[in-house]
């Protein structure tokens, strides 16, 4: 799995659901999720660190439309090429210690190619796991990345991608992967954790792509959150992900308690971990500030999402029913937001423009418009039909079994 919170506790829910069927389940990852993943009885082995790319990939100029996709490719295209070429890199010292796990099954994010490599050279059956939208060749969402391959930055990063597949080709077997195996997952099960409903061009993906929607499960991440100060009355949720920095975090946190210091919301506002919440001075009274919250406990009883729109995020707030307010920083949650206010889930505030009027206006439109929560309500059934963790269980092990067979 990707190296960064959001992925991971997409995935642990799963793991979680094999392992109390009896399956062995084993994350490679880097150092910082091994707590995480003992937890829940799984094994661990260290991923390379070299391969920890995702928060600097997650990093980068606030985006406010698609148009500004092509701004980033000079930043994006050597990333990408360093995730790629370090991810192949990594194989050859891998190989020995997957091949002696004697796995039935390998499970990858699309953003390891290491997981592709290794399923390739050990025969193994292999399932992808995307933790955001599912592109292919035809999609519009592939044809918006494959319009910034004429760029220098993308046409160089292209060519090292391909002369380390070539390198590591002949000199140790491996297949010869391109940049984008890194964008289009394409093994015989595909497992999304998305709704069918949230994914725009879902009618060009066929059987093998299984919207399984959000794994909702207690994750035992309560810590010292006071739920019962979220009884009754007016909770307002903010929160825009572990990642957002800390000067970013600091303007944005005083932003929030100018905008509904001591108005009539009670205001849950998690700062991630760049963001010591004793250096923001003075806290509103009706402001309760925490590094972490036990987001789904949030949620549960929240009456809007002031969010950055990850797709774990915008899918268990959808799963709660809770309007939603978009402020995205990147691009996989431009397009989140972008498609949660088509759907008219939420209203998507541009985020270099923000002011405490516009984010009261904004919580104030989604939380007196019936609409949103009509609509929510309807979505909200296409999350809880979709399957979630235990779909998603039942399609690894069936993958495993047909070639065990």
């Amino acid at each position: 799995m990707i190296p960064a919170h959001s992925d991971v506790q997409s995935a642990l829910p799963v793991a979680e659901e094999l392992i109390g069927r009896g399956d062995e389940v084993t994350f490679y990852l880097t150092e910082q999720f091994e707590p995480h993943v003992r937890r829940i009885g799984a094994g661990f082995r260290p991923l390379d660190p070299s391969v920890d790319l995702y928060d600097e990939l997650a990093r980068g100029t606030p985006l406010s439309s698609m148009a500004d996709l092509g701004k980033l490719v000079g930043r994006l295209g050597p990333l990408w090429a360093r995730l790629f070429t370090d991810g192949l890199r990594a194989v050859p010292a891998m190989v020995e210690g997957v091949r002696a796990e004697r796995a039935d099954c390998i499970v990858y994010n699309t953003m390891c190619p290491w997981g592709l490599a290794l399923a390739r050279m050990l025969e193994l059956p292999a399932v992808t796991f995307s933790t955001t939208w599912v592109m292919k060749p035809v999609s519009n969402l592939e044809q918006t990345f494959s319009a910034m391959a004429g760029s220098d930055a993308m046409t160089q990063a292209l060519r090292s991608a391909e002369e380390t597949a070539e390198e590591l080709h002949a000199g140790h077997g491996m297949p010869r992967l391109q940049l984008g195996d890194m964008l289009a997952p394409d093994e015989r099960v595909n497992l999304v954790p998305v709704t069918r409903q949230f994914q725009p061009d879902a009618d060009g993906l066929d059987e093998r792509y299984l919207f399984i929607g959000p794994s909702i499960r207690d994750r035992g991440d309560h810590g010292d959150f006071p739920p019962e100060r979220l009884a009754d009355g007016s909770n307002l949720y903010i929160s825009l992900g572990t990642a957002i920095s800390q000067g970013a975090g600091t303007d944005f946190a005083r932003l929030c308690f100018d905008a509904f210091g001591d108005g009539p919301w009670r205001v849950v506002l998690a700062t991630g971990r760049g963001t010591d919440p004793g250096s923001l001075g003075a806290v509103p009274a009706n402001f309760l500030v925490r590094t972490f919250v036990p987001q789904l406990d949030v949620l549960a009883r929240a009456e809007v999402f002031v969010t950055h729109c990850g797709v774990n995020s915008v899918m268990e707030s959808i799963w709660h029913g809770v309007p939603m307010v978009g402020i995205p920083h990147t691009i996989e949650q431009l397009m989140n937001a972008d498609r949660a206010a088509e759907l008219g889930l939420a209203v998507r505030l541009e985020p270099g423009g923000i002011t405490p009027a516009s984010l009261r206006d904004a919580v104030q439109t989604v939380s007196t418009d019936p609409g949103y929560r009509q609509r929510l309500a309807e979505a909200s059934q296409w999350a809880r039909q979709a399957g979630g963790y235990e779909r998603a269980a039942d399609a690894i092990q069936a993958a495993a079994a047909m070639v065990a067979s």
